[in-house]
């Protein structure tokens, strides 16, 4: 044989050698690796060094860690981590006082897994484009979770099951399926960033014994999780930012004139009754209201718009003579639903056939717009409400008096009604208008849309206490006023004294616009 050929064939026996060694070693990545119970790491190839009771990645890690040694630290030092299961806590034995710190998970089944794992650390680390970020399973108690982003998990950002006692801190959990899913008992939420998931909280068991406090922020806005509370009344003036509202185990609550939107749940009833629920805004939710095993609660006047779902019972909410009420009976109405699909032949601003949520319950009266509600004062301290059902966007509605008129038809020194409309161009508007006799009181009414008269219905549900008015316009930005077509001179003077000693302009009340566990 040639030296030539012996070299040749030499050469090719070390590339194949070397090619051999890469297969190898790309196979024992791609499997898992060990920290044993006598603090051993296996293989010991794997780009792991330790230090005494710390671990720390010298390199990325194509393979799935699996810690079995209690008083472990693992420190990521910023590495990657590419597994099925990135990080698990699991052992034939229970494991305690594990720290997982500074790593970095990517396209993992479960980023971090623990398993009869209790009294760890998890904190400063980054899961992303995986399917669950954090779990906590079986008896998996009195760990601190803190400091952690979780972003895009297909799934959960952190989940606990049969898990208590654990605390969850300002972690930023963003652009989940679910932010923070909770099963077990006394877990501690606070202190949490969530935003853009489809539900930030998904919770069942025993609702009334976690701990989810107002430094947990959904869309930037507080979370009120209030349990065990009386005689609250829940508005703006009480509670000025709501990002996401429960109400458990609650009695006698009134919320009124809040703004919920873009949360998984717009609002959470459990366990809870006697309460209304009147006059808000819930808007662009997965689902606008939840109640679960709640009765006797009033919930009508509220504009339900553009949720994917407008509301769900779960079947423990009683039905009978203690069952939910949806509307305030005719001609108040009940609730302004978006994805209502009745008419009112009559032009009363009541939808001609019933909304169904469920065979229990039932908004009667459904409104065929949004519903407004303002405070107007008059005259002896008096303070009287004047509605609108109308499908614009109502402002700044104001009880004055003419100093001088733009109308030929109307006198200096008569009170009118003035608010301010808008809405798509060229569309039709529509306002059902009801105003307190105590307010102005006539018989007849004119209405002017930025000066103009326009014909207004006197709707026969008018009365002896109150009149509904019926108008259409066309839509863009207008001034709509109400006034009286005749005021009696010999009361001029005595009406504008009256008037003047009060306050004539007022601001308007703000309009508002699962299983057994459930998600917000």
């Amino acid at each position: 044989m040639s030296r030539k050929l012996l070299l040749l064939m030499l050469l090719a026996l070390l590339l194949g050698t070397l090619n051999l060694a890469s297969r190898v070693e790309k196979v024992e990545a791609s499997g898992t690796i060990y920290i044993r119970s006598d603090g051993s790491v296996d293989p010991p190839t794997a780009p792991i060094q330790r230090d005494g009771d710390l671990y720390t990645l010298i390199g990325n890690v194509y393979a799935s860690i699996e810690i079995q040694r209690s008083n472990t630290i693992l420190d990521g030092a910023g590495y990657m981590i590419f597994p099925e299961w990135a990080i698990s806590l699991r052992s034939t034995q229970a494991i305690n006082n594990i720290t997982i710190k500074n790593t970095e998970i990517r396209a993992a089944w479960t980023a971090i897994y623990l398993a009869n794992a209790s009294n760890c650390n998890i904190y400063g680390n980054s899961m992303t484009n995986n399917h669950s970020g954090i779990e906590l399973y079986v008896q998996s108690n009195n760990n601190n979770i803190y400091g952690n982003n979780i972003t895009n998990s297909t799934y959960v950002g952190i989940q606990f099951s049969e898990s208590n006692n654990n605390t969850v801190s300002g972690n930023n959990i963003t652009n989940n399926e679910y932010g923070i899913s909770l099963s077990g008992s006394s877990n501690i939420i606070s202190g949490n960033v969530l935003s853009d998931n489809k539900y930030n909280f998904d919770v069942s068991g025993d609702l009334s014994s976690y701990s989810i406090d107002t430094s947990n922020l959904v869309n930037s806005k507080p979370v009120y999780y209030l349990m065990n509370q009386k005689n609250l009344v829940i508005t703006p003036a009480t509670y000025p930012q709501v990002g996401y509202l429960a109400l458990i185990n609650c009695i006698n609550i009134t919320v009124e004139d809040l703004t919920l939107t873009n949360n998984g749940q717009g609002l959470l009833l459990a366990n809870t009754n006697s309460s209304k629920i009147i006059n808000n805004q819930i808007e662009n939710n997965v689902l606008g209201v939840f109640l679960i095993n709640s009765s006797n609660n009033s919930i009508y006047h509220n504009n339900f718009i553009n949720n994917a779902l407008s509301a769900s019972i779960d079947q423990y909410s009683i039905e009978g003579p203690w069952a939910n009420v949806w509307d305030d009976g005719y001609p108040s109405g009940g609730n302004y639903w978006s994805d209502y699909l009745g008419n009112h032949a009559n032009h009363d601003g009541i939808g001609d056939i019933s909304y169904v949520i469920d065979a229990n319950n039932i908004d009667h009266y459904p409104l065929m717009g949004m519903f407004s509600e303002f405070n107007v004062s008059v005259p002896y301290d008096k303070t009287e409400n004047v509605t609108l059902i109308n499908n614009s966007t109502v402002s700044n509605l104001r009880l004055l008096i003419w100093l001088s008129s733009p109308y030929e038809g109307l006198q200096p020194g008569q009170p009118f009604i003035q608010f301010y409309a808008s809405g798509e161009n060229g569309s039709v508007g529509f306002c059902r208008l009801m105003i307190p006799k105590t307010v102005l009181n006539s018989s007849s009414y004119t209405v002017l849309v930025d000066s103009q008269p326009v014909n207004a219905a006197m709707l026969p549900i008018s009365n002896s206490t109150h009149a509904y008015l019926y108008f259409t316009y066309t839509h863009s930005a207008h001034e709509v006023i109400v006034t009286v077509p005749e005021f009696p001179l010999l009361a001029l003077p005595l009406f504008i004294i009256a008037a003047l000693l009060t306050v004539t302009v007022f601001e308007r009340k703000r309009r508002k616009l699962s299983r057994a566990t459930c998600a917000f």
